[in-house]
Protein backbone atom coordinates (compact mmCIF):
# COMPACT_ATOMS: atom_id res chain seq x y z
CA UNK A 1 0.00 0.00 0.00
CA UNK A 2 2.84 3.03 0.79
CA UNK A 3 4.23 1.90 -2.36
CA UNK A 4 1.15 1.80 -4.24
CA UNK A 5 0.46 5.68 -2.70
CA UNK A 6 3.84 6.68 -3.24
CA UNK A 7 3.23 6.23 -6.95
CA UNK A 8 -0.49 7.97 -7.12
CA UNK A 9 1.15 10.57 -5.41
CA UNK A 10 3.99 11.18 -8.20
CA UNK A 11 2.18 10.29 -11.23
CA UNK A 12 -1.40 10.81 -9.87
CA UNK A 13 -1.91 13.94 -12.11
CA UNK A 14 -1.48 11.74 -15.55
CA UNK A 15 -3.10 8.34 -14.08
CA UNK A 16 -6.63 9.59 -15.91
CA UNK A 17 -5.00 9.94 -18.99
CA UNK A 18 -2.89 6.75 -18.92
CA UNK A 19 -6.33 4.72 -17.99
CA UNK A 20 -8.14 6.73 -21.10
CA UNK A 21 -5.06 5.84 -23.30
CA UNK A 22 -5.94 1.90 -22.10
CA UNK A 23 -9.60 2.15 -22.83
CA UNK A 24 -8.43 3.41 -26.02
CA UNK A 25 -6.28 0.50 -26.78
CA UNK A 26 -8.47 -1.88 -25.46
CA UNK A 27 -11.24 -0.86 -28.04
CA UNK A 28 -8.98 -0.63 -31.04
CA UNK A 29 -7.27 -4.35 -30.08
CA UNK A 30 -10.79 -5.66 -30.12
CA UNK A 31 -11.60 -4.70 -33.47
CA UNK A 32 -8.57 -5.77 -34.80
CA UNK A 33 -9.90 -9.60 -34.94
CA UNK A 34 -13.09 -8.57 -36.85
CA UNK A 35 -11.92 -5.50 -39.08
CA UNK A 36 -11.05 -7.61 -41.94
CA UNK A 37 -13.83 -10.77 -41.10
CA UNK A 38 -16.59 -8.02 -41.58
CA UNK A 39 -15.44 -5.74 -44.76
CA UNK A 40 -15.10 -9.65 -46.53
CA UNK A 41 -18.41 -10.29 -45.59
CA UNK A 42 -19.60 -7.02 -47.06
CA UNK A 43 -18.05 -8.41 -50.18
CA UNK A 44 -14.92 -6.06 -50.04
CA UNK A 45 -12.23 -7.82 -52.31
CA UNK A 46 -8.56 -7.85 -51.04
CA UNK A 47 -7.48 -5.00 -53.04
CA UNK A 48 -10.03 -2.74 -51.48
CA UNK A 49 -9.66 -4.05 -48.32
CA UNK A 50 -5.82 -3.31 -48.45
CA UNK A 51 -7.45 0.44 -49.34
CA UNK A 52 -9.89 0.41 -46.14
CA UNK A 53 -7.25 -0.31 -43.68
CA UNK A 54 -4.85 1.95 -45.04
CA UNK A 55 -7.24 4.90 -45.40
CA UNK A 56 -6.86 4.85 -41.13
CA UNK A 57 -2.93 5.48 -41.18
CA UNK A 58 -2.95 7.91 -43.88
CA UNK A 59 -5.38 9.99 -42.26
CA UNK A 60 -2.80 10.26 -39.74
CA UNK A 61 -0.38 11.00 -41.51
CA UNK A 62 -1.93 13.64 -43.20
CA UNK A 63 -3.59 14.97 -40.46
CA UNK A 64 -1.34 14.62 -36.78
CA UNK A 65 1.12 17.32 -37.89
CA UNK A 66 -2.48 20.14 -38.19
CA UNK A 67 -3.85 19.01 -35.25
CA UNK A 68 -0.12 18.93 -33.17
CA UNK A 69 0.09 22.97 -34.21
CA UNK A 70 -3.30 23.38 -32.87
CA UNK A 71 -2.76 21.76 -29.73
CA UNK A 72 -0.14 23.10 -28.70
CA UNK A 73 -1.69 27.03 -29.78
CA UNK A 74 -5.63 26.11 -27.53
CA UNK A 75 -6.90 24.21 -24.99
CA UNK A 76 -5.81 20.17 -25.43
CA UNK A 77 -8.78 18.77 -23.25
CA UNK A 78 -11.31 19.70 -25.69
CA UNK A 79 -9.41 18.38 -28.98
CA UNK A 80 -8.89 15.10 -27.16
CA UNK A 81 -12.64 14.96 -26.17
CA UNK A 82 -13.82 15.68 -29.55
CA UNK A 83 -11.21 13.50 -31.01
CA UNK A 84 -12.28 10.40 -29.38
CA UNK A 85 -15.56 11.24 -29.38
CA UNK A 86 -15.84 11.41 -33.71
CA UNK A 87 -13.52 8.28 -33.70
CA UNK A 88 -15.82 6.19 -31.60
CA UNK A 89 -18.99 7.38 -34.08
CA UNK A 90 -16.85 6.77 -37.15
CA UNK A 91 -15.48 3.66 -35.58
CA UNK A 92 -19.63 2.45 -35.12
CA UNK A 93 -20.62 4.12 -38.53
CA UNK A 94 -19.32 0.72 -40.98
CA UNK A 95 -21.92 -1.00 -39.70
CA UNK A 96 -24.56 1.68 -40.94
CA UNK A 97 -23.22 3.18 -44.04
CA UNK A 98 -21.80 -0.02 -46.24
CA UNK A 99 -20.06 0.04 -49.46
CA UNK A 100 -16.70 0.54 -50.81
CA UNK A 101 -16.18 3.83 -50.89
CA UNK A 102 -18.29 4.36 -47.46
CA UNK A 103 -15.85 2.26 -45.65
CA UNK A 104 -12.76 3.99 -47.22
CA UNK A 105 -14.08 7.23 -46.10
CA UNK A 106 -15.25 6.40 -42.74
CA UNK A 107 -11.99 4.98 -41.82
CA UNK A 108 -10.41 7.99 -43.03
CA UNK A 109 -12.67 9.97 -40.65
CA UNK A 110 -11.92 8.22 -37.57
CA UNK A 111 -8.19 8.30 -38.63
CA UNK A 112 -7.77 11.91 -39.11
CA UNK A 113 -10.11 11.85 -35.33
CA UNK A 114 -7.47 9.95 -33.71
CA UNK A 115 -5.11 12.41 -35.23
CA UNK A 116 -6.81 15.13 -33.16
CA UNK A 117 -6.78 13.08 -30.15
CA UNK A 118 -2.81 12.10 -29.87
CA UNK A 119 -1.00 14.77 -30.34
CA UNK A 120 -2.60 16.75 -27.39
CA UNK A 121 -2.65 13.82 -25.39
CA UNK A 122 0.76 13.43 -25.88
CA UNK A 123 1.30 17.73 -25.36
CA UNK A 124 -0.83 17.05 -21.89
CA UNK A 125 1.47 14.35 -20.98
CA UNK A 126 4.74 16.76 -21.21
CA UNK A 127 3.37 19.27 -19.86
CA UNK A 128 2.22 17.53 -17.10
CA UNK A 129 5.61 15.62 -15.92
CA UNK A 130 8.55 16.93 -15.24
CA UNK A 131 11.88 16.87 -17.55
CA UNK A 132 13.87 14.39 -15.23
CA UNK A 133 10.34 12.00 -14.89
CA UNK A 134 9.29 12.42 -18.24
CA UNK A 135 11.08 9.43 -20.16
CA UNK A 136 9.23 7.07 -17.18
CA UNK A 137 5.82 9.08 -17.58
CA UNK A 138 5.99 8.04 -21.63
CA UNK A 139 6.86 5.15 -20.94
CA UNK A 140 4.14 4.50 -18.39
CA UNK A 141 1.88 6.30 -21.37
CA UNK A 142 3.42 3.54 -23.99
CA UNK A 143 2.52 0.75 -21.33
CA UNK A 144 -0.84 1.89 -21.18
CA UNK A 145 -1.52 1.61 -25.11
CA UNK A 146 0.40 -2.03 -25.29
CA UNK A 147 -1.40 -3.09 -22.30
CA UNK A 148 -5.02 -2.46 -24.13
CA UNK A 149 -3.57 -3.59 -27.03
CA UNK A 150 -2.62 -7.16 -25.53
CA UNK A 151 -6.40 -7.52 -23.95
CA UNK A 152 -7.96 -5.69 -26.53
CA UNK A 153 -8.21 -9.01 -29.00
CA UNK A 154 -9.21 -11.75 -26.16
CA UNK A 155 -11.96 -9.22 -25.12
CA UNK A 156 -13.29 -8.51 -29.69
CA UNK A 157 -12.42 -12.35 -29.76
CA UNK A 158 -14.72 -13.55 -26.80
CA UNK A 159 -17.27 -10.96 -27.27
CA UNK A 160 -17.48 -12.53 -30.88
CA UNK A 161 -17.72 -16.00 -29.80
CA UNK A 162 -20.44 -15.45 -26.85
CA UNK A 163 -22.57 -13.32 -29.31
CA UNK A 164 -21.62 -14.89 -32.98
CA UNK A 165 -21.89 -11.40 -33.86
CA UNK A 166 -18.94 -10.00 -35.69
CA UNK A 167 -20.25 -6.70 -35.47
CA UNK A 168 -19.73 -6.78 -31.60
CA UNK A 169 -15.98 -5.52 -32.32
CA UNK A 170 -17.37 -2.39 -33.94
CA UNK A 171 -19.95 -2.07 -30.87
CA UNK A 172 -17.01 -2.64 -28.33
CA UNK A 173 -14.46 -0.18 -29.73
CA UNK A 174 -17.15 2.29 -30.17
CA UNK A 175 -18.37 2.31 -26.54
CA UNK A 176 -14.70 1.78 -25.20
CA UNK A 177 -13.48 5.65 -27.29
CA UNK A 178 -17.33 6.49 -25.54
CA UNK A 179 -15.94 6.00 -22.28
CA UNK A 180 -12.02 7.18 -22.64
CA UNK A 181 -13.44 10.50 -24.04
CA UNK A 182 -16.14 10.89 -20.75
CA UNK A 183 -12.96 9.84 -18.27
CA UNK A 184 -10.84 12.58 -20.39
CA UNK A 185 -13.59 15.61 -19.76
CA UNK A 186 -14.36 14.61 -16.34
CA UNK A 187 -10.59 13.92 -14.99
CA UNK A 188 -8.61 15.66 -16.53
CA UNK A 189 -7.69 19.51 -15.98
CA UNK A 190 -6.99 21.55 -18.56
CA UNK A 191 -4.24 24.24 -17.63
CA UNK A 192 -4.56 28.28 -18.20
CA UNK A 193 -2.39 29.56 -21.24
CA UNK A 194 -0.79 31.25 -18.59
CA UNK A 195 0.10 28.33 -17.01
CA UNK A 196 1.33 26.36 -19.59
CA UNK A 197 3.24 29.05 -20.53
CA UNK A 198 4.96 29.40 -16.88
CA UNK A 199 5.95 25.47 -17.03
CA UNK A 200 7.33 25.98 -20.55
CA UNK A 201 9.55 28.74 -19.47
CA UNK A 202 10.48 26.66 -16.16
CA UNK A 203 11.12 23.16 -18.37
CA UNK A 204 13.67 24.83 -20.71
CA UNK A 205 15.62 26.24 -17.91
CA UNK A 206 15.59 23.47 -15.76
CA UNK A 207 16.74 21.21 -19.20
CA UNK A 208 19.37 24.03 -19.73
CA UNK A 209 20.58 23.83 -16.27
CA UNK A 210 20.78 20.04 -16.66
CA UNK A 211 22.24 20.78 -19.78
CA UNK A 212 25.18 22.81 -18.48
CA UNK A 213 26.03 20.50 -15.30
CA UNK A 214 26.38 17.07 -17.29
CA UNK A 215 28.29 18.55 -20.60
CA UNK A 216 25.70 17.17 -22.62
CA UNK A 217 24.41 18.68 -25.79
CA UNK A 218 21.51 21.10 -25.22
CA UNK A 219 18.02 19.89 -26.49
CA UNK A 220 16.67 21.67 -29.87
CA UNK A 221 15.27 24.79 -30.26
CA UNK A 222 14.18 24.28 -33.93
CA UNK A 223 12.33 20.95 -35.45
CA UNK A 224 14.59 20.73 -37.88
CA UNK A 225 17.04 18.59 -36.24
CA UNK A 226 18.75 15.24 -36.35
CA UNK A 227 17.32 13.70 -33.43
CA UNK A 228 13.78 14.44 -34.60
CA UNK A 229 14.79 13.22 -37.87
CA UNK A 230 15.89 9.85 -36.70
CA UNK A 231 13.07 9.34 -34.82
CA UNK A 232 10.71 10.00 -37.57
CA UNK A 233 12.85 7.58 -39.95
CA UNK A 234 12.69 4.76 -37.01
CA UNK A 235 8.68 5.31 -36.96
CA UNK A 236 8.27 4.85 -40.62
CA UNK A 237 10.62 1.44 -40.79
CA UNK A 238 8.63 0.51 -37.87
CA UNK A 239 4.91 1.27 -38.96
CA UNK A 240 5.80 0.06 -42.33
CA UNK A 241 6.66 -2.87 -41.64
CA UNK A 242 3.62 -3.24 -39.05
CA UNK A 243 1.21 -2.27 -41.67
CA UNK A 244 2.83 -4.90 -44.69
CA UNK A 245 2.35 -7.77 -42.24
CA UNK A 246 -1.17 -6.63 -40.96
CA UNK A 247 -2.01 -6.37 -44.51
CA UNK A 248 -0.96 -10.34 -45.32
CA UNK A 249 -2.13 -11.36 -41.64
CA UNK A 250 -5.83 -10.00 -43.06
CA UNK A 251 -5.34 -11.25 -46.58
CA UNK A 252 -4.38 -15.30 -44.98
Amino acid sequence: MPRIRTWLDRWGDIVPLLLAEFIVWLGFGALLPVLPLYFEEQGIDLATLGLVIAAWPVARLVGEPAFGWLADRTARVPIMVVGLVATGIFTALPLVVTGPLAFIVLRAAAGLSTAAYDPAARGFLTDATEPARRGEAFGLYGAAQMGGLMLGPAVGGIAVALTRDPTIGFWVAGLALFVAGILVAVRIPEPSREERAAHAIERAATVEEQAERSGAIPPPTSLANKFLAAAVVMNLAWFFTSGAYGSCGAST
